[in-house]
């Protein structure tokens, strides 16, 4: 986990710490209710969310009636806090699962994926895009840039029909029909 830290480049002090594993137990949640839990001053935590948002860790959207921004961490954000151990594993995977949409993925196959992702990332790497990624990976993988072992293999099989099935989405409903089949037998990570 320190070799993606390092990667990811970001660095937190202990409130900072605090102020994201707060944000993981309560999202999606808002600035003032993190300051009030947090025991933080609100225009600490404005400013530190702010920063978050910036280096793809956090993200809001707006409720529809009130307008207020409520806040979740997005992909990179767990991973963060994966690193720094800010919370059970377990959790954080689950988290991780969730963003991602591979409730099919074991634990122990999450934290390959984030293994894997470790070595390959570079700043601009679509780490909040589980799609983007699998394409990225894809392509580093046909490119020889990247090996997979076994245990790669089979993640990165997932990642991929998702991303396809994804992309076929874009395209209608009756081609993800006639093409289903084709792309849950095939294996694309083969080599």
């Amino acid at each position: 986990m320190n070799q993606i830290l390092s990667k990811l480049g970001i660095e937190l002090d202990d409130k900072e710490k605090k102020l994201l594993s707060l944000l993981l137990e309560e999202e999606p949640v808002t600035a003032y209710r993190l300051a009030s839990d947090g025991k933080m001053h609100f225009s600490y935590v404005y400013k530190k969310l702010d920063r978050f948002e910036r280096e793809e860790l956090v993200t809001y959207f707006c409720e529809p009636e009130s307008g207020r921004k409520l806040y979740y961490a997005m992909p990179k954000g767990v991973i963060t806090a994966m690193a720094y151990g800010l919370s059970s594993q377990r959790l954080l995977v689950e988290k991780l699962k969730n963003k991602w949409g591979l409730s099919e993925l074991g634990q122990d196959d999450v934290l390959e994926l984030v293994g894997l992702l470790a070595q390959v990332y570079r700043p601009g790497f679509p780490i909040n895009d589980i799609v983007m990624t699998s394409y990225y990976l894809y392509i580093k993988y046909l490119s020889g840039e990247i090996t997979i072992d076994i245990k790669h293999k089979n993640i990165l099989n997932i990642l991929f029909r998702r991303a396809l099935e994804a992309f076929m989405g874009l395209l209608g409903e009756d081609c993800i029909e006639r093409c289903k089949a084709e792309i849950a037998s095939r294996d694309f990570f083969s080599r």
